[in-house]
């Protein structure tokens, strides 16, 4: 005679703390791919040079003394100041002008009256949106004369 021996029903605790692992099994394989190129550039903007070229070495810690050489170059020896500062006056500008036209556009799009608006709406939209492309055109000589003059002070910058 065989007796089956039935499991224990699970309790309501049980289950949910199965439910996070399994979730947190999910997850972890995707938040170390995600976290692993900025521990990877922590580690090498500490490492000294020979640090970082040596084959032998274990790479994900320090082999030397960590330094601050990389950070000494990248403030006292570059114009990193004036990049960043470029940097964010064109991303400031260009999010100011992408909201001060994307807000009302979508505003036209969505209208008072819903969908009701539909294709009519969109093909205004594609219509003003049209103009960009001839203004970019006119502005290509422009831009490629800016393009020899940057190129010519990148080549005539001192080199280290």
């Amino acid at each position: 005679m065989s007796t089956s021996v039935l499991a224990k029903p699970r309790t309501a605790r049980q289950r949910e703390r199965r439910r996070h692992a399994l979730i947190y099994a999910g997850i972890t394989p995707f938040v170390i791919i995600a976290v692993f190129p900025v521990y990877w550039m922590a580690i090498t903007a500490f490492k000294q040079d020979p640090d970082l070229y040596r084959i032998d070495n274990v790479p994900f810690w320090f082999n030397l003394a960590p330094t601050l050489q990389h950070f000494k170059t990248l403030f006292y020896q570059t114009n990193y100041g004036a990049w960043i500062i470029n940097t964010m006056t064109i991303s400031v500008c260009v999010a100011s002008i992408t909201l001060l036209t994307a807000v009302p556009a979508g505003y036209a799009l969505a209208g008072p009256a819903g969908a009701a608006l539909g294709v009519d709406a969109v093909l205004v939209f594609a219509a003003c949106c049209a103009v960009a492309l001839p203004l970019a055109m006119a502005a290509d000589p422009a831009v490629r004369g800016l393009e020899g003059a940057l190129a010519s002070a990148v080549t005539s910058a001192p080199s280290r």
